[in-house]
């Protein structure tokens, strides 16, 4: 049985590095929404139909490595409960299994300078560029929590954060 992976959460929390780190010690190859959504940012106008494109062509290639029957990370910010009903519901009727990480910083001030590092460097997905304005934007950063979803908090250690991913995983 395939895992799917999900690393979620808001922007500059850590999900791309703690996916990475993941992806490495577990040997399984990583999909990234940013990716996709800079791939395709010169040919489509509008942020909502990038987003639905991208959102099409990560359960395309989910679906392509269930019937395969390799393992994969996920790095895309899910937020919405809806939608991961919908991840649930598809990976589940391909006879996979889905585990969810809700990725979070309880650390403003080291949130916020990923944020500013994130903007250093910027990508076409990096619509909100200062950190007051995600706070706005979001409203309350903590997003809803996913059935049995693991919570890692990026501010804490690495190790121990991989450690507790790698337990939940298996």
């Amino acid at each position: 049985m395939s895992t799917i992976i999900l690393f979620r959460g808001l922007p500059a929390v850590g999900k791309s590095f703690i996916s990475d780190e993941t992806g490495k010690i577990l040997k399984i190859a990583i999909i990234r929404k940013d990716d996709i959504y800079d791939s395709v940012y010169a040919d489509i106008s509008s942020h909502e139909t990038r987003n639905q494109v991208c959102h099409k062509i990560i359960f395309k290639m989910i679906g392509t490595n269930l019937v395969i029957d390799t393992d994969l990370i996920i790095d895309c910010p899910f937020r919405n409960i809806d939608e991961l009903e919908v991840l649930s519901s598809f990976v589940r009727e391909r006879n996979g299994e889905l585990k969810t990480i809700l990725c979070n910083c309880t650390d403003e001030n080291l949130w916020e300078e990923r944020f500013i590092e994130r903007n250093a460097n910027p990508h076409p997905n990096n619509i909100l560029i200062d950190f007051k304005d995600l706070k706005k934007n979001y409203g309350n950063p903590d997003l809803e929590k996913f059935g049995d979803e693991l919570v890692v908090d990026t501010s804490k250690s690495l190790d121990e954060n991989i450690l507790r991913i790698i337990n939940y995983i298996r």
